[in-house]
């Protein structure tokens, strides 16, 4: 700004840190920040790891944090040319980020559900999870105006920054006594963190039912993942029956025998090539409807919960079907 009148009508400059750190270097220095350790990083062509990350993104009940258009972005190199800038306005950068990403990962250690706020990012849901289970701690005695959430022994009559950890002041409010409700039976109140007696879903603070809003489908899709199980013994079910006709050899060559043969036309049965015809037919369709109905009621979202119920229904004429045929 103060060498605008002296720079031409139009100049682009870019700004910006000229040192761009490889996605290599940022994972070795993450995991060494967080983890006190280092993972080996291992190089994959590019095709397999896209279609990794997609076969990833479909699988009913995950929700990956690689994402396939991350594959794509990759290789992208984002180095800026900075010497405009030193030369035309004799400007540097102050900063860095190999020097700043210490700091920055013991700030989000200190304090991971304050860091995520302070920066307007959403919680994780393993962070959410320990976030809801304390209490805050109530602002020391006799402070009537800010106090830090964090900090409660820091007390002041005006808004502003808690000095230890920097993090905003809130108004203070006489310390109540939490009780917990459960989102699908508001009748359900208890003053102990737990699970809906009714319903088995994770009880939330009561009078929060604006904040939690947005957790509830989160909260929904946590409970439906726990029973994944039944969907998935379903599928390998339907790949059974789906085979079985083959394996087991419904249109092998069998001749029946003369006491068979008697009974068949005494109860005025179909011819025996026939029935194993029909047989083989029901298995393979059911398994079929087994497979696609187990993979629409393993969907993280619940987005057919009808398809649970035709499983039922599908299960029902495997019953039936050897009386009919």
């Amino acid at each position: 700004m103060e060498r605008r009148t002296q720079l031409p009508s139009e100049v682009a400059i870019l700004i910006g840190e000229p040192e761009t750190l490889s996605y290599d270097e940022l994972q070795h220095t993450f995991q060494r920040l967080i983890r006190d350790e280092s993972w080996e990083t291992q190089n994959i062509p590019g095709f397999i790891a896209k279609a990794g990350a997609w076969v990833q993104d479909h699988i009913p009940g995950q929700d990956p944090f690689i994402k396939p258009w991350m594959i794509y972005r990759a290789n992208d190199h984002y180095a800026l040319d900075i010497t405009r800038a030193r030369t035309v306005l004799d400007w540097a950068p102050r900063h860095s980020l190999r020097q700043t990403l210490p700091k920055m990962v013991a700030a989000l250690k200190a304090d991971p559900a304050g860091w995520y706020r302070e920066h307007g990012l959403e919680l994780p849901s393993a962070l959410k999870k320990t976030a809801a289970s304390p209490e805050p701690t109530a602002p020391a005695q006799g402070c009537a105006m800010h106090a830090c959430p964090m900090h409660p022994e820091v007390c002041q009559s005006s808004p502003g920054n808690c000095p230890p950890c920097g993090t905003t002041l809130e108004p203070s409010e006489p310390a109540k006594t939490a009780e917990y409700t459960c989102p699908m039976h508001p009748e359900v109140v208890t003053r102990e963190p737990g699970n809906c007696p009714k319903c088995g879903m994770t009880l939330v603070p009561r009078g929060d039912s604006m904040q939690h809003g947005d957790e509830h489908p989160d909260m929904m899709v946590e409970d439906h993942r726990k029973m994944l199980w039944p969907h998935y013994l379903n599928l390998m079910l339907g790949l059974w029956l789906l085979i079985s006709p083959f394996t087991l050899g419904y249109m092998s060559d069998f001749v029946p025998d003369a006491n068979q043969l008697r009974v068949m036309a005494d109860r005025g049965l179909p011819a025996f090539e026939l029935r194993n015809l029909l047989m083989t037919w029901s298995d393979v369709i059911s398994g079929i409807l087994m497979i696609v109905f187990s993979v629409l009621s393993a969907d993280a979202w619940r987005r057919s919960p009808w398809a649970q119920w035709a499983n039922a229904f599908v299960g029902l004429w495997l019953l039936l079907a050897p009386l009919l045929f």
